[in-house]
C-alpha cells in the first residue's frame, strides 16, 4: 500500500503496510531536510519529523529479527528498499527504540488501526 494514511490499517484478514521509501533511511536526507538547519517553516518541519519518526518507529517494532527483515524484502512485498542490508537497517534503526510517543505524531502512537473504526470516526472529525 503506497498511501501513508493507510499504513498499519487492517480489515478482516488483511493489513495494509506502506513500504519504506529509500530516502527515509538516508542520514543525508535527515540531516539536510529534516533535522539540519532551521527554516522559516520550522513548525511544519517539526510535524513532518514527527510523522517520519513514527513511521520508521513502526518498522523498528515490525522488524525485530533478521527473518522479519528478509520477509519485508521479499519480492512480492517489497516493504524495504532493495540494496538495504540487515546490518544497515539495524545501524539506522537502533536509535528508534528511544523514540517516545511524545516525539511521534498522534497517528503513530496507537499501532495498527481497524479500517471499519476509521471509516466510522473519520466523517465525525471533518
Amino acid at each position: 500500500m503506497e498511501d501513508p494514511g493507510l499504513h498499519l490499517v487492517w480489515r478482516h484478514d488483511c493489513i495494509f503496510i506502506k513500504p519504506v521509501p529509500r530516502y527515509l533511511l538516508s542520514y543525508v536526507f535527515w540531516d539536510q531536510f529534516l533535522v539540519g538547519r532551521p527554516t522559516t517553516l520550522q513548525a511544519d518541519k517539526e510535524g513532518i519529523v514527527a510523522v517520519a519518526l513514527g513511521f520508521l518507529r513502526s518498522y523498528f517494532y515490525l522488524i525485530q529479527y533478521e527473518s522479519d527483515f528478509r520477509t519485508a524484502q521479499r519480492e512480492e512485498l517489497q516493504l524495504m528498499p532493495k540494496g538495504v542490508t540487515w546490518e544497515q537497517f539495524c545501524s539506522f534503526s537502533e536509535r528508534l527504540s528511544a523514540v517516545s510517543d511524545d516525539e511521534v505524531s498522534e497517528r503513530y502512537q496507537y499501532g495498527e488501526l481497524r479500517l471499519t473504526r476509521l471509516n466510522l470516526h473519520t466523517p465525525l472529525r471533518w
